[in-house]
């Protein structure tokens, strides 16, 4: 699951909670300067800030890469 949590929201947490009871990896992304609450960060398998978006496409590319091997 892949999900900007640069601003708050009850719905992505929802998610979030049901991807994680599920086994599904989780990536956060959200801009450089975002609190990201504790809960958030221990249930992700990886978190990448941004300034551009255009900035996730290559720890993306590593993750998968990793996450494949």
């Amino acid at each position: 699951m892949l999900i900007d949590l640069t601003t708050i929201s009850t719905g992505r947490a929802i998610e979030t909670g049901i991807a994680f009871e599920s086994g599904k990896k989780i990536i956060i992304i959200c801009k450089k300067g975002t609190v990201l609450r504790d809960t958030a960060k221990r249930v992700a398998d990886k978190i990448v800030e941004y300034e551009n978006i255009e900035d996730i496409v290559q720890p993306l590319k590593l993750f998968l890469k990793e996450s494949a091997e």
